[in-house]
């Protein structure tokens, strides 16, 4: 982990609008990182409505992993 990003809000909505903005600010250079995979979870509709299982990442792998 290099780095730490909390966010939060009186709502899931506001605590995940609040991730995605201090992720827009995020730059790494010189590693891959996971940052486009958590800007996509932070969007996607059923994420931010909390309808999430163990097998989310599989079901919505078209949308959150693009080739």
């Amino acid at each position: 982990m290099i780095a730490k990003i909390i966010g939060y809000g009186a709502t899931r909505v506001e605590a995940t609008r609040a991730l995605a903005e201090g992720l827009d600010q995020v730059r790494v250079s010189g590693l891959k990182s996971n940052i486009e995979l958590l800007r996509a979870l932070l969007t996607n509709e059923a994420f931010v409505a909390g309808r999430i299982h163990t097998g989310f990442l599989q079901e919505h792998a078209k949308v959150l992993l693009p080739s």
